[in-house]
C-alpha cells in the first residue's frame, strides 16, 4: 500500500496537484512517526528502539502529518474535505486488514490441508486394524493415497481459485485506486456493419 501512496505521490508532481502531494506527505508523516507513537502511548509495546524521551517527541510530526492531509483533503474537494480527511487516516488500518485475508487463505489452505491428513490417516489406520495382514496394509496404503491425492488436488485447486480471487480484487479495489486513473479509446468491440434495404412497392 505504500508503494501504491507513493506512486499517487509521483502522480500528483506529474500533473501539479499540489492537495495530493500534501495530503500524500502528511500521510507518509503519520506512519512514520505516528504508528511508532501510537503503539508506545496505547499498548505500551516499542516498535523502534529509541531513548525514553524520543517517543514523546514523535507527536510533533504526526499532528503535523495529520495537519498536511487536512489541507490536501481541502485543496481536492473543497468543502467536504471537512469530513472526506478522516478516511484517509482510516483507510490505512482497513488496506491492512483487506490485505491480511491473504494470510487468512494461507491458514485455511493449511488447516484444510491438516485435516485431510488426519483423515486420510484415521481411515487407512481402521483398515490396517480390521485386516492385520499383508493384505491389509497394502490396502490401507492405496486407499490412504487414493484420499490424499483427491483431497489435496481439491484442496490446491480451492486455494489457488481463492488466492486468485482475493488478490485481483485487492489490485483492483485498494492498489490501483491510490493513484490510477483510467483513459485511453472507448472500448468498441470489432462488429460487421449490415446494410438493409427496404423495398417498397414490389411483388415478388
Amino acid at each position: 500500500m505504500n508503494i501504491a501512496h507513493l506512486l499517487g505521490l509521483v502522480k500528483g508532481f506529474q500533473d501539479g496537484d499540489w492537495g495530493m502531494i500534501i495530503s500524500k506527505a502528511g500521510l507518509f508523516l503519520v506512519e512514520i512517526f505516528g504508528i511508532p507513537y501510537l503503539f508506545k502511548v496505547m499498548l505500551n509495546i516499542e516498535l523502534i528502539s529509541l531513548p525514553p524521551g524520543v517517543y514523546g517527541m514523535l507527536a510533533y510530526p504526526m499532528i503535523v502529518g495529520l495537519v498536511l492531509i487536512v489541507i490536501g483533503a481541502f485543496m481536492q474537494m473543497g468543502g467536504l474535505g471537512s469530513v472526506f480527511w478522516i478516511f484517509d487516516l482510516t483507510g490505512i488500518l482497513g488496506d491492512i486488514m483487506s490485505y491480511s485475508r491473504l494470510a487468512g487463505v494461507g491458514l485455511a489452505t493449511f488447516y484444510l490441508a491438516s485435516s485431510f491428513n488426519l483423515l486420510s490417516d484415521w481411515v487407512s489406520s481402521t483398515v490396517s486394524s480390521a485386516m492385520p495382514n499383508v493384505l491389509g496394509t497394502i490396502l490401507a496404503f492405496l486407499i490412504g493415497m487414493i484420499m490424499l491425492l483427491i483431497f489435496h488436488v481439491f484442496n490446491l485447486f480451492l486455494s489457488s481459485l481463492a488466492a486468485f480471487i482475493h488478490s485481483l480484487r485487492l489490485c483492483f479495489v485498494e492498489f490501483l485506486l491510490k493513484f490510477y486513473e483510467g483513459g485511453g479509446k472507448e472500448y468498441n468491440p470489432f462488429h460487421m456493419s449490415m446494410r438493409r434495404e427496404t423495398i417498397v412497392g414490389k411483388k415478388f
